[in-house]
């Protein structure tokens, strides 16, 4: 599979915005429960 400039930049900011919901979620357990949280932990399972 061949990603072009666009695709490879979204996945940088998606891994971006990942690290940082991992690092939230271990500062604020409550926060885990949110949709968004576990369609992250879902695309990197």
């Amino acid at each position: 599979m061949k990603l072009g400039p666009g695709e490879i930049a979204f996945l940088k900011l998606f891994r971006a915005i990942a690290k940082r919901m991992t690092e939230l979620s271990v500062a604020q357990p409550s926060v885990i429960a949110k949709p968004h949280e576990q369609a992250l932990g879902a695309f990197h399972a």
